[in-house]
C-alpha cells in the first residue's frame, strides 16, 4: 500500500512539473529561460511521470498494452515535441501552440485518471 501511495505522490509531483513546464515554455519573455524550462524541467518531469507511472502499472497489475497507457505515452511525447518545437525559435511563441500543448497534456491526464478501454 505504501508503494502505491509513493508512486501516486511522485506522479502528482511530476504532473505539476509538466504543468509548470507548459507555462514556462510560453510565459517568460527571455527565450533562454523558456528553453531551460522545457529542456530541464520538462524532460525531468516527463521521466518522473513515466517512472512513477510504470511503478503504478506494476503495483496495479495493468498491462503496458492497455489502450489508455499507449495513448498517454503518445500524447506525452507529442506534448514534449510541441514544446521543444516551440522554444527552438522565439517567433513560434504563439497562443495557438500553447493551446495545443495544454490540450495534449490535459488529454494525457484524462487518460491516466479515467483509464478508458
Amino acid at each position: 500500500m505504501i508503494a502505491i501511495l509513493s508512486f501516486r505522490f511522485f506522479k502528482w509531483v511530476a504532473l505539476l512539473m509538466l504543468a509548470g513546464t507548459t507555462a514556462g515554455a510560453f510565459l517568460p519573455d527571455d527565450h533562454g529561460v523558456r528553453q531551460r524550462m522545457v529542456y530541464g524541467l520538462g524532460t525531468a518531469g516527463l521521466a518522473l511521470t513515466w517512472l512513477s507511472g510504470f511503478g503504478l502499472l506494476r503495483t496495479g497489475g495493468w498491462s503496458l498494452s492497455a489502450p489508455w497507457i499507449a495513448g498517454s505515452v503518445v500524447l506525452s511525447v507529442a506534448w514534449l515535441h510541441t514544446l521543444v518545437w516551440t522554444v527552438e525559435k522565439p517567433s513560434r511563441r504563439r497562443p495557438r501552440w500553447a493551446a495545443v500543448a495544454i490540450v495534449q497534456l490535459l488529454l494525457a491526464l484524462a487518460l491516466m485518471v479515467f483509464r478508458p478501454g
